[in-house]
């Protein structure tokens, strides 16, 4: 690739996929250090960096690439709630005008065609890589919620516990007052 300079792209292409999935690995890193929204940042941004990346080296992944701007709009508001997952939505938007308008002008000629065939393999495997990125986020979310509601579980079990040692206590406390009085 480097020699050569034919199909430089595949080797961007590469690198980009191998950063976007270092910066996905760490987001259970970051939620187990309850860091999860630093880890959410990490992994939105990459996200945005490596679609528009990618549809700029491989123009007929626009469709795929819109999709995945989609996601990463919903795959925010997941991560980071409603108020601070409006920029990522602000920005896929932005970023795939941006891509669209680039796409149709001039970086057609940065990077040479694909082949038909080197053109399908490449194709599929965003797709792939983004159904890993979005379970292995989602498993960590869902994880996450379990664990919150097994706690809340837990806590309304020993508020009840508690209720029921009060009552007692109360009934216990009656019951000297009244022997007290008599």
């Amino acid at each position: 690739w480097l020699f050569t300079r034919q199909h430089t792209q595949l080797l961007i292409y590469g690198i980009t996929l191998v950063v976007l999935a270092v910066c996905s690995g760490v987001y259970p890193l970051f939620h187990r250090r309850n860091q999860a929204t630093i880890g959410a940042y990490t992994v939105i941004i990459s996200l945005l960096v490596a679609a528009f990346a990618v549809i700029l080296m491989l123009p007929q992944l626009m469709v795929a690439g819109g999709i995945t701007y989609a996601v990463i709009a919903l795959l925010s508001c997941l991560l980071l709630g409603v108020r601070n997952g409006r920029w990522p939505m602000v920005v896929s938007v932005v970023a795939f005008a941006t891509d669209l308008v680039l796409v149709n002008t001039v970086a057609p000629s940065w990077f040479p065609p694909l082949g038909e065939t080197i053109g399908l393999a490449v194709s599929g495997f965003p797709g792939f890589a983004a159904m890993i990125v979005v379970a292995v986020i989602a498993y960590t979310v869902v994880a996450g919620q379990e664990e919150f509601f097994r706690e809340s579980k837990l806590a309304h079990a020993e508020i009840e516990q508690r209720v029921v040692t009060e009552e007692e206590q109360r009934v216990h406390l009656q019951q000297a007052n009244l022997e007290i009085e008599r």
